[in-house]
């Protein structure tokens, strides 16, 4: 009986030595260490149910793609992106959960948008050290959220700056104002009155509606009463495309304008024909990668993420990729050369485009 425990002990000795020696082979003699085999995880919150679950689907489009051309030539640093999506549904306490969640997973660099709920992770994810990448959001209020909270966008003030100035300079001296009761909304607004203002110009009908209304007919009524030579709406696509149809059902006729969030096949699914004519800014991009300008602010944005985190031993390091971005020049995207200056914000060249014959094309005045 001894001798057979002595067996068994001595087996099992053996087989802890067997599995240490694999352990220091597959380390030292393969060159793949388990931590290497282990995904680097992103996380995402993003609307991906809701009023606004397109900008989620649009956002989505641009990550994935970013994700697997990054994995397809090797990862970062020979670790693979893992995406981890989580719904904020659009509001500020969904994305919060969502955050808690990504969180509880260990994730570290998450990608969202929507000004509210941005803001709203903003205090929790600079107090983590955890990098925030919004896209495409307006609230000036992003800029000073921290130094861990980034957004890739034009920036609304200079985007609001120059449609003033084209709207003036081009003979609509007087025109109507609409704006969604939301971060993003008034925001813009409180910039185009000071700007437009400033220039001279007038606003005949300044009306706001609650965010998700669909009868604009009673605002739509009291504008056409005032024959503006135009409107400008800084409402969310699906609010426009209402008001476009009501519009026609009013039989009022003026030049509608916008802001690039309109640039996509849902707002002209919603919108049909009487998007016809719409004229909007956009930011100047050079490619055929992407329809909508919020896949490809994604794309570019998990593509710079790669590029700070490859300049980092540590991958995960959010200390070093934050300063690895603040450092990054003139990357080139398909949205154009990026750069982060000292808010964390980014500057784009900003154009105004059209839809003609249900496209979307520059306009040319």
């Amino acid at each position: 009986m001894e001798n057979k425990n002595k067996i068994i002990i001595f087996l099992g000795i053996l087989i802890i030595i067997l599995v240490a020696l694999n352990f220091i082979w597959i380390n030292n003699f393969t060159g793949k260490s388990i931590k290497e085999e282990e995904t680097i995880k992103i996380g995402a919150i993003l609307p991906l149910s809701g009023k606004v679950a397109y900008y989620g689907d649009y956002i989505q489009q641009g990550t994935n793609a970013a994700i697997n051309e990054i994995n397809s030539k090797g990862g970062i640093n020979n670790r693979k992106l893992e995406v981890i999506y989580e719904d904020s549904k659009g509001d500020v306490t969904s994305g919060i959960s969502a955050y808690e969640n990504l969180r509880f997973r260990n994730v570290s660099i998450i990608i969202t948008t929507l000004s509210g709920v941005t803001l709203g992770i903003a205090p929790i994810s600079q107090k983590d050290k955890v990098i925030l990448m919004n896209i495409g959001s307006a609230s000036p209020k992003i800029s000073n959220a921290g130094d861990y909270v980034f957004r890739h966008n034009v920036l609304p003030q200079e985007e609001i700056k120059f449609l003033a100035n084209y709207l003036y300079n081009n003979g609509y001296k007087e025109i109507a104002l609409i704006t969604v009761n939301a971060e993003a909304g008034v925001s813009y607004r409180d910039y185009f009155i000071k700007e437009y203002e400033r220039l001279g110009g007038k606003i005949i009908v300044d009306e706001m509606h609650e965010y998700g209304e669909t009868d604009y007919r009673s605002i739509l009524a009291k504008i056409k009463d005032k024959k503006p030579k135009a409107v400008l709406v800084l409402s969310y696509p699906n609010e426009l495309a209402a008001m476009l149809k009501q519009s026609q059902e009013l039989d009022f006729k003026t030049q509608w304008f916008s802001i690039y969030d309109k640039e996509g096949s849902e707002f002209l699914e919603l919108a049909g024909e009487n998007a016809e004519g719409l004229i909007y800014t956009h930011f100047l991009k050079e490619n055929e990668k992407f329809t909508e300008p919020y896949a490809a602010l994604a794309y570019d944005s998990i593509m710079v993420l790669a590029q700070a985190m490859e300049n980092c031993k540590n991958p995960e390091d959010t200390t070093c990729i934050k300063e690895s971005l603040y450092s990054i020049k003139d990357f080139s995207g398909v949205t154009g050369k990026i750069s982060f200056d000292k808010n964390g914000d980014t500057h784009k060249e900003i154009i105004l485009k059209t839809i003609k014959d249900g496209k979307f094309v520059n306009y040319e005045s």
